[in-house]
């Protein structure tokens, strides 16, 4: 019976720094992909399917074993199942907890991750998102099979049931409205000038999208120092791509600004939300330490990118308000502890939708003898033709519903699975 495994490392079990170490760019997994499907020492396939989810988060390799029943001694650790992207330092593996989770237990696993019940932020939207993104990945490298598409689809689909049953996704529990929280701590709308909070936003991609949205929502919101106007204002976005920044800065009403206009704006607004993937020459040490210099008021970076978009040298630096990934999901879960009930709710949704799929699993080995069985009665009733045609229906619900006893009672028991600290 095919078994699937999970290996990983996640936002409980690396820090910051050492989850930067494990990012990875969509071309490299494309091409460590069709490795993960070969176990160090074996020329021959070991694995049917694989995918890899990377988000800022977390790292996890999900692979479909044959048979389930490899040699001993064949089972590879996280670091050596991903010695092609040449991460395995001994550093990084010093400062790494991986987990890893088989069977029913490793459905569970991504079930709830889809769910966001494991993710720092308790009805973080996104992760779905990049579940979705994971799978499109291994499709275009080959890599994904039947096994793992009914997985990520089941495990998309008791998302959405989350949401919309539990509203856990819903208001003010994302990256979003804590950006707009930090922001507030550091700085009073009208205290000052009398004008609103001014930011700069960096990148264009899912979390900017997240981001964005919100600011526009308080931009329109009345303020009592400020009256109609809104307590903040967006100055411009900039993105590494400045078409994509253009569209971008269409669609949430601001303006696309080129990275010498960028420069110039860092001077001059309060805060400079970072979305973007990886450094960021306008947040490097070099340039952002004469603008320190200059200001007259502190600067705050919210760095949400993994690896950093701020360059750490400037780690306390004066005039700089730093506000890491971290931070602002510990603000996230200030605002979800109020949720319980919905958290509850939620779990039940992923438990009830993984043992649907773990039920479904555990049958593939008997399909072709119940489909055998189902065929021979089929042609039985078929030349059967009573009085009452009724009856005949009646009694093939009465055996369908008796074999399907049968086959659950003689399934194989699909092991809850170990996870190994």
């Amino acid at each position: 019976m095919p078994v699937l495994h999970v290996y990983g490392i996640d936002h409980s079990r690396a820090p910051l720094a050492t989850r930067e170490e494990w990012a990875m760019e969509p071309a490299q997994i494309l091409t460590i992909l069709p490795t993960l499907l070969f176990s160090p020492g074996r020329r021959h396939a070991f694995y049917t399917e694989s995918m890899l989810v990377v988000t800022c988060n977390r790292t996890e390799l999900y692979l479909v074993e044959a048979d389930g029943a490899g040699p001993a001694g064949t089972k590879p650790d996280f670091f050596t199942l991903l010695r092609a992207s040449g991460k395995t330092s001994l550093s990084v593996r010093k400062e790494c907890s991986p987990y890893h989770v088989r069977g029913a237990a490793a459905i569970r696993h991504l079930y709830a991750v889809a769910a966001s019940l494991r993710s720092p932020v308790a009805g973080d939207t996104q992760i779905a998102q990049q579940i979705g993104a994971a799978m499109e990945l291994a499709e275009t490298a080959g890599t994904l099979g039947p096994l793992l598409r009914s997985l990520v689809e089941g495990a998309l689909r008791s998302a959405k049931r989350v949401r919309r049953e539990t509203g856990l996704m819903a208001g003010h529990g994302g990256v979003g409205p804590a950006v707009l929280t930090a922001i507030r701590r550091f700085h009073i709308p009208g205290s000052t000038t009398g004008d609103p909070v001014r930011v700069l936003l960096l990148g264009t991609g899912a979390m900017a999208k997240e981001v964005a949205a919100h600011l526009l929502r308080a931009r329109g919101f009345a303020s009592p120092l400020l009256g109609d106007g809104g307590w903040l204002r967006m100055d411009g976005v900039w993105g590494r791509d400045i078409r994509k920044a253009s569209r971008f800065a269409s669609i949430h009403g601001t303006c696309a600004v080129s990275e010498l206009a960028a420069i110039r704006l860092i001077s001059q607004v309060d805060a400079v939300v970072g979305a973007c993937r990886g450094r960021v020459d306008l947040l490097a040490a070099s340039r952002l330490r004469p603008i320190l210099e200059t200001r007259k008021t502190p600067l705050t970076v919210i760095d949400l990118g993994v690896p950093r978009n701020l360059d750490p040298l400037l780690a306390g630096a004066r005039g700089l308000h730093s506000v890491s990934l971290d931070y602002i999901h510990y603000l996230v879960r200030e605002r979800t502890r109020c949720r319980a009930e919905s958290l509850a709710r939620a779990a039940g949704i992923v438990e009830e939708e993984a043992m649907r799929l773990d039920r479904w699993w555990t049958e593939i080995p008997l399909r072709p003898m119940r489909a055998e069985i189902y065929s021979a009665v089929e042609s039985v009733l078929s030349r059967w033709r009573p009085d009452q045609p009724g009856a005949v229906r009646q009694l093939r619900i009465s055996i369908h519903r008796s074999l399907q006893q049968t086959f659950r009672s003689v399934l194989p028991v699909n092991a809850g699975g170990s996870q190994i600290a």
